[in-house]
């Protein structure tokens, strides 16, 4: 069984992946939970997705809107389930 650290690992690994190798601005751990089955862990990632700037954004000095994504990594074999958007 892999630990909370190597699914942390796995997951922004696949985020790369997933993004076709593209580079993902400011990506950070947010959150990470091993499910009540011990089947996945979930892990929450968080990049900014830049836009075309917003009156707000200008104002707040803020980059690019937030983008929350959870993966969920098998914890025996550390393969990636899913990547699905985390609504807040």
């Amino acid at each position: 069984m892999i630990d909370a650290k190597e699914a942390v690992r796995i997951a922004m690994e696949a985020m790369g992946e997933l993004y076709g190798g593209e580079q993902i601005p400011q990506l950070m751990l947010e959150e990470v939970e091993l499910s009540k089955d011990e089947r996945f862990w979930h892990v929450t990632l968080s990049f900014t997705r830049r836009s075309q700037m917003s009156a707000i954004e200008a104002m707040t000095g803020q980059p690019g809107v937030p983008v929350y994504k959870v993966l969920a990594i098998e914890a025996e074999s550390g393969q990636v389930h899913s990547m699905k958007v985390r609504q807040l």
